[in-house]
């Protein structure tokens, strides 16, 4: 990208919430002050071609948790919280799960400085990873063509939109879900 714009990265929002939660992408900041939105890689990470194997094994991601509090995007939100206005969920909201009576201490400590709803805790779980996250079938070979040298950075995008892609009848399917009117001629 920098190669592209001529000019140095000097940040980058991996999540920018600028245009709201739901439409989240990478923002790249530039010396020269040119800001591009990359929604490839972003689309790469929430599609899981480019998660570490770890997080399809992560023996943490469970209803037990060990940790004390647990952080968490509330995925859900509006659903949960039926869409009060108290809360502008378009920039997002964090669960905070209490795990153990330490970390309800340590929650007291900082309640009073943040706004806090409480919610019933199956239903905030049941729109967020319980469990571990399936691999993306490509990803063996998305990798693989990167060690191979057949995906570098000069075609990594083309790849990742590759990869990332709905299969041709699941486009199909989602293409003749938005039409209303269909015409059928046959041979």
């Amino acid at each position: 990208m920098e190669n592209k714009v001529g000019s140095k990265v000097t940040d980058i929002e991996f999540r920018s919430k600028i245009n709201g939660w739901r439409n989240q992408k990478t923002l790249l900041v530039f010396k020269n002050g040119e800001k591009i939105f990359d929604s490839i890689y972003y689309k790469a990470f929430i599609k899981e071609l480019i998660s570490r194997d770890s997080c399809a094994e992560c023996k943490f991601a469970d209803n037990k948790r060990i940790s004390d509090i647990t952080i968490a995007d509330m995925w859900g939100g509006n659903e949960i919280l039926q869409n009060t206005s108290k809360y502008d969920c378009d920039e997002g909201l964090s669960l905070v799960l209490i795990n153990s009576e330490k970390g309800a201490k340590y929650f007291a400590n900082v309640q009073g400085d943040i706004d806090v709803e409480q919610v019933d805790y199956n239903k905030a779980l049941s729109y967020n990873h319980n469990k571990n996250v399936p691999i993306n079938k490509s990803r063996d070979r998305f990798l693989n063509n990167i060690k191979r040298g057949k995906i570098n950075e000069k075609n990594v995008y083309k790849y990742m939109e590759k990869y990332t892609r709905p299969p041709f009848l699941m486009r199909i399917k989602i293409s003749l879900g938005k039409t209303k009117r269909f015409l059928l001629g046959y041979n």
